[in-house]
C-alpha cells in the first residue's frame, strides 16, 4: 500500500472512530435509555466511572452563566455556588442507596429489562428540569428509578439518579 493510500485509510478509520463515539442525548427519551444502560452496570461499575456519567461541575458553572437557558438570577446563583464535593457526595449517596435497595430486592442489575421512561418538565428559578422515571422489569417485578436531567444547550445531561421503588 502506497504512503498516500495508507494516510487516506488511517484518516477514514479516524473519522469512523470519531463518529462511533458516545452519542449526545438530543431527546429527553435518550435520558431514559442512558439511565437504563447505566443501571445495567450497577453491579460492577466503579464509582468514578458512575460519577463521570453525570453533568460535570464545569458544565454546571458554564450553564450558570447562560442567561438564555437559566432565566433567573436566583437560579444562576444557586448553580454557581454548588460545590464539587457536595455534588459528588450526593451522587455517591444515591448510588449507595440504589445498590443497597437493589440487594434488598435481590436485583441483578445486568439482568434488568427496560419497560418505559416517562418524564415531566418542571421549571424552578428559571431552570427547566426534566424529572423522569425509568421503569424496569426484574424477575417479573416492575420497579422504577427517578432520574433528573437538564438541557445544557446542545444535549441533555443527567443531574440525578435516585431511589428504587417497586411499582
Amino acid at each position: 500500500m502506497g504512503k498516500s493510500m495508507k494516510y487516506q485509510f488511517l484518516f477514514i478509520v479516524f473519522l469512523m472512530l470519531l463518529s462511533c463515539g458516545e452519542s449526545k442525548m438530543k431527546d429527553p427519551e435518550d435520558v431514559g435509555k442512558k439511565t437504563f444502560n447505566l443501571l445495567k452496570k450497577l453491579n460492577h461499575i466503579q464509582i468514578q466511572e458512575y460519577i463521570n456519567e453525570f453533568i460535570s461541575l464545569e458544565q454546571i458553572r458554564s450553564l450558570a452563566k447562560n442567561n438564555e437557558l437559566i432565566t433567573s438570577e436566583k437560579g444562576r446563583n444557586r448553580l454557581s455556588s454548588l460545590l464539587k464535593d457536595e455534588f459528588e457526595e450526593e451522587i455517591i449517596r444515591n448510588f449507595d442507596y440504589l445498590t443497597e435497595t437493589g440487594v434488598a430486592h435481590e436485583i441483578i442489575w445486568k439482568n434488568i429489562e427496560f419497560r418505559d421512561y416517562v418524564y415531566e418538565i418542571e421549571e424552578n428559578d428559571g431552570l427547566k428540569l426534566y424529572n423522569g422515571k425509568v421503569f424496569i422489569n426484574h424477575l417479573g417485578e416492575v420497579y422504577f428509578i427517578n432520574v433528573a436531567s437538564i438541557w445544557v444547550g446542545d444535549q441533555f445531561e443527567i443531574v440525578e439518579i435516585r431511589d428504587l421503588y417497586e411499582k
